[in-house]
């Protein structure tokens, strides 16, 4: 398993643009699909919705959500600016 999750959906146009940013970074990443059930206004119950519940010990309402090891990271604006400052490259060593 990567050291790096990424929580996405397809709608999610920041998901994407992080997803691309990391490949191009040359981060291997794990990614968890997520789909919004509108009717009941939350993620649909699947492994990776369960998931990731469990591991942010809260329900969160949008993606992208990340994971840097252990860290959790809530979203591509906090993201960015960890790969922009070099910051993500030492997490992970």
């Amino acid at each position: 398993m990567a050291e790096v999750e990424v929580y996405y959906s397809d709608m999610c146009g920041l998901c994407h643009v992080a997803m691309d940013r990391l490949t191009e970074e040359g981060i291997l990443f794990d990614k968890f699909k997520l789909k919004w059930d509108a009717e009941s206004d939350n993620w649909e119950e699947t492994e990776a919705s369960s998931r990731l519940l469990e591991r942010c010990g809260e329900k969160v309402e949008f993606v992208p959500q990340f994971f840097i090891k252990d860290r959790w990271v809530s979203g591509w604006r906090v993201l960015e600016p960890l790969i922009d400052s070099g910051e993500l490259e030492e997490m992970l060593k």
